[in-house]
């Protein structure tokens, strides 16, 4: 997964686009963390990507939904989301966002509405 990832990426998750700072990961020792985060909330984590859309200078926008269970309460969870890829020249990701809401993800790209 890091051989993906620029050694300075930025992982921004939908918890904390909702909440600000916190859940914000730096580097490869960030996303090494976000992995293990992830693995001791929730099991059964999967995602369906039912959009990519290039915007262009290495800018992506997605959209699907998250499916999983959490682990301590093992309540199921199927959300909607949005995801903004930022990459170098189209090959390093540079910046990951998660968002539960499609707007705040546009927000994030400054544009107004959802392409296609």
């Amino acid at each position: 997964m890091l051989k993906w990832n620029h050694p300075d990426v930025v992982y921004q998750t939908a918890i904390a686009s909702m909440e600000g700072e916190g859940g914000v990961y730096h580097g490869h020792q960030g996303v090494r963390q976000w992995s293990r985060d992830l693995e001791e909330a929730v099991e059964d984590l999967h995602g369906e990507l039912d959009e990519l859309h290039d915007l262009g200078d290495g800018r992506y926008l997605g959209a699907g939904r998250f499916h999983g269970r959490g682990k301590g309460s093992s309540a199921e969870f199927d959300v909607p989301m949005a995801w903004v890829y930022i990459t170098e020249d189209d090959e390093l990701l540079l910046r990951y966002e998660a968002y539960f809401e499609r707007e705040k993800a546009l927000e994030s790209l400054g544009l107004d509405r959802w392409p296609g």
